[in-house]
């Protein structure tokens, strides 16, 4: 590293530097803003549905025409939790019993997991 002391016209008047403070180095990534729809399913998840015993229940599930159309949501709901409310993690199982359908996916809106939450 080079020492300014000795560099003139080099040096920094730390004095008349007037920084703010701020809660991040950068600001988070969001991943492309999936359809209004998938992120409505993925809040519907986090929110859950208290079911007739008075348990909430989070995971859903929906068989699609085809395994391309339960690709795309799937895809889709991985992304919708960056935008919830509060952020979430969607987790997302295509054929969820292992009976070989691929159109029938499951997904569950949790707590914010990662090196990214806060």
């Amino acid at each position: 590293m080079t020492d300014t002391r000795d560099a003139p016209g080099k040096t920094i008047e730390w004095e008349s530097v007037v920084p703010t403070f701020h809660s991040r180095l950068r600001a988070p990534k969001k991943p492309p803003r999936p359809s209004d729809g998938a992120i409505v399913q993925a809040q519907r998840s986090w929110d859950g549905r208290v079911n007739e015993d008075g348990e909430t229940e989070h995971v859903m599930r929906h068989r699609f025409a085809t395994e391309e159309m339960a690709q795309i949501a799937a895809d889709e709901l991985k992304r919708a939790g960056y935008y919830t409310e509060p952020e979430t993690t969607v987790t997302v199982t295509v054929d969820p019993d292992n009976a070989g359908d691929k159109r029938i996916i499951a997904w569950l809106a949790g707590g914010k997991r990662g090196r990214k939450a806060d």
